[in-house]
């Protein structure tokens, strides 16, 4: 046989079966169903007295090398185990991005911008007013109503504010701000024992430390030393 005849005779094989080649390299020349016996190796190869003739099998029955057989349902084995592959967006190499089901997002509210805006100027009132439309609009906003008890209690309402940053808590347990200034409205009126209590939580809440503990508890000391927050 030629060498060109072998070639497309093992080329043949490959088609066939994943697994193309024994341990010893012979030709499983295997093709369209048909069993045939392999008397040629492929190119490069020499005959060896203990090589011998292989037989395959076609998927109609038949006989098959030990060794093919063996390979070959590794070769299958270690093909159903390979991982599967993420899905590639058409046209590129990069995996297609997963659909999203979540809803854009809601623009901000002009009123949360104008409050924060009238804090600054120490608008109290205006914030007030502001604050009021936002916790109306957006009622499980704790930030909103943080504020709301902020400006509250800066406009001289310390025991108003107190339920403004009791609602932001419920929403938000760990809300740090609302503690703090929440703290600070007990302070206002004299209530030592309930400003303790929110600094204890703040002090669980900021495992290495945080702002809001820093301030509260220097609220506290220099409550301790007749000095009362003000508004």
């Amino acid at each position: 046989m030629s060498a060109n005849a072998t070639r497309s005779r093992c080329a043949a094989a490959r088609s066939a079966c994943a697994c193309t080649w024994s341990k010893k390299r012979h030709c499983w020349p295997r093709h369209n169903g048909v069993t045939k016996s392999c008397d040629a190796v492929c190119p490069g190869e020499q005959t060896s007295p203990n090589r011998g003739t292989m037989v395959t099998t076609s998927n109609h029955g038949g006989t098959m090398h030990p060794t093919i057989r063996f390979a070959c349902a590794a070769a299958i084995t270690a093909a159903f185990a390979l991982p599967a592959l993420p899905a590639l967006a058409a046209g590129t190499s990069e995996p297609a991005a997963p659909r999203s089901s979540a809803p854009a997002a809601k623009p901000a509210n002009p009123d949360f911008a104008n409050a924060k805006a009238a804090i600054d100027r120490q608008d109290y009132a205006g914030a007030i007013a502001a604050l009021n439309r936002v916790t109306q609009a957006e009622p499980r906003n704790p930030e909103a109503w943080n504020l709301l008890g902020f400006a509250t209690r800066k406009s001289g309402n310390p025991r108003g504010s107190l339920a403004h940053y009791q609602k932001a808590m419920e929403i938000d347990p760990k809300h740090l701000g609302a503690h703090e200034y929440m703290g600070e409205a007990y302070l206002m009126l004299g209530d030592l024992a309930n400003a303790e209590i929110l600094l204890k939580r703040l002090d669980s809440f900021c495992t290495f430390g945080c702002q809001e503990h820093r301030m509260l508890k220097t609220a506290i000391d220099n409550y301790k030393k007749g000095q009362r927050p003000r508004s």
